[in-house]
């Protein structure tokens, strides 16, 4: 089967309503088998995989994004969503990709503010690959720059982790492997005088900037 990158929020109630099979099992069709690749082709998987982030991104399409997300994050929130309904009765029984980040452990799941303001809340204009680097075999940083709808500028580090999934096969399944986000961080991509205000700051080098001249 082939994935579909529109995946929403409205689409989880399905994904919901099939936790009788191994959440791996329910997700790994949408990924390629990366078991028999040569470090450079897994790299161009995960390179991908950063791409296809920045395109979500570009397009607002958000939510796209939990495609994604670790399997057993994205099941824990789930989960959290479900024991939030039973007790709080009006919440929402779908579940985008905010509250992913919003509920995850930060050990498992990092997004911080740069990544936040980057990828979900204004769109995202332009962005560069500065370094790409194969760490392990099984964990690949991308450094990106970006630009966004409302001027900041900033370097988004992706950091990706391989996850063993279940693929439906020919008499059976067979193990597989698939690129995940494991951390978004960021920094502000402006070494300039900040003595002066400008779009492409962003809001910590300012709140920074003001600290240390209150020193």
């Amino acid at each position: 089967m082939q994935c579909k990158h529109g995946t929403s929020a409205r689409l989880l109630p399905d994904v919901r309503n099939s936790r009788r099979q191994p959440a791996a099992c329910r997700r790994a069709r949408h990924v390629p088998p990366l078991r028999c690749l040569a470090p450079d082709q897994s790299a161009e998987q995960a390179a991908a995989t950063v791409n296809d982030c920045l395109r979500l991104a570009t397009e607002g399409d958000v939510d796209a994004l939990l495609e994604h997300v670790p399997d057993e994050v994205l099941d824990r929130c789930i989960a959290l969503q479900k024991s939030a309904r039973k007790w709080t009765p009006g919440v929402q029984s779908s579940i985008s990709f905010q509250d992913v980040v919003r509920n995850s452990h930060k050990k498992e799941f990092i997004f911080d503010a740069y990544g936040q303001r980057g990828l979900i809340f204004f769109p995202l204009q332009q962005h560069q690959v500065l370094s790409s680097m194969m760490v392990s075999s099984d964990k690949f940083v991308q450094r990106c720059d970006i630009t966004t709808g409302v001027g900041e500028r900033a370097v988004l580090t992706f950091q990706l982790m391989q996850q063993e999934c279940l693929q439906s096969a020919y008499k059976g399944v067979q193990v597989v492997k698939r690129w995940v986000l494991h951390s978004i961080t960021g920094e502000s991509a402006v070494v300039a005088d900040l003595q002066h205000p400008h779009p492409s700051l962003s809001p910590d080098a300012v709140a920074l900037a003001q600290l240390q001249l209150l020193r």
